[in-house]
């Protein structure tokens, strides 16, 4: 079984004390080993990692005026766990668990917020599967911002697990609608991710 997982590198204080601000979000990740416990052979190659900058942040707002007393939420991506393992001769399975920062807007008035998230199967550059995922989350009373995991995604690929690179990778961020993305395009403040 080979793990590995990206977290942020560094912090900035702002009014959104997760966001970390820098200049490069596109990174692979990278093998940090195996358990010989749970697995007796080779630490099979895991799918290369992208999150993806123009879609790490999820801000939803009440309206058509994207100002703060409008904001229900603002979600980013800050961490990201898996590992992968057989899962037969002709079968890798990989899991992966999101660690979210969120901070509740004054417009928010509900007592959980649903955030839609992805993760793009690709293939020598090209795309051959898409699974979508909704983590619901929970706010408690008074409290303004939090961090929260997703329940473990499971993406299959039908390929021997192997040492070699198989020209497979993933691509993970938030599910946006063309106006979140359009949003986050002009206001992107990039985060820096860094592999362990």
């Amino acid at each position: 079984m080979t793990e590995f997982s990206i977290m942020h590198h560094k912090q900035h204080n702002s009014l959104f004390p997760f966001r970390i601000t820098s200049t490069i979000i596109l990174l692979s990740l990278l093998l940090v080993g195996c358990t010989q416990k749970t697995y007796t052979g080779f630490a099979p190659a895991c799918p290369i990692t992208h999150i993806l900058p123009e879609a790490a942040d999820y801000t939803l707002y009440h309206g058509q005026e994207a100002s703060f007393k409008n904001m229900i939420i603002r979600a980013s991506i800050v961490q990201l766990r898996g590992d992968c393992l057989s899962n037969g001769k002709k079968s890798l399975k990989t899991r992966i668990i999101l660690t979210f920062a969120i901070e509740r807007g004054p417009a928010f008035t509900q007592k959980k917020i649903i955030l839609p998230w992805f993760i793009t199967v690709m293939h020598n550059d090209k795309i051959i599967g898409k699974h979508v995922f909704e983590s619901i989350v929970l706010f408690p009373t008074n409290v303004f911002f939090l961090k929260t995991k997703t329940k473990m995604a499971i993406v299959n690929l039908p390929i021997p697990p192997t040492s070699i690179d198989t020209g497979y990778d993933f691509q993970i961020g938030f599910q946006l609608t063309k106006e979140q993305l359009a949003y986050n395009h002009q206001h992107m403040d990039v985060g820096t991710y860094r592999a362990y």
